[in-house]
């Protein structure tokens, strides 16, 4: 029981965020993998330099750390920091 009660306070937390904070936080993730500055509209792999297998690393952190499933699209050379954070927003 206070495990769950834990769980929903986390949860809580997440969505209590602004989506300034979450960009923080993606800006965060990112900078594990690449030295370039987060711009919101910057493909993940033309403008961030990102390939397949970072970027399917990069989701897995991000689905972790904001306890969310984030959706691939099929041409995931398209997706920019703007659609994950949709994602986050419910935008999506």
């Amino acid at each position: 029981m206070e495990l769950h009660k834990r769980t929903e306070r986390t949860e809580t937390k997440k969505a209590d965020l602004t989506e300034q904070q979450k960009l923080e936080i993606l800006g965060e993730i990112l900078e594990s993998y690449i030295d370039t500055p987060i711009e919101i509209d910057a493909f993940l792999i033309g403008d961030l330099g990102l390939d397949s297998f970072l970027i399917v690393y990069f989701i897995s952190e991000v689905d972790d750390r904001f306890g969310v499933t984030i959706e691939m699209p099929e041409h995931v050379e398209y997706m920019t920091v703007r659609d994950v954070l949709d994602q986050l927003n419910g935008n999506i």
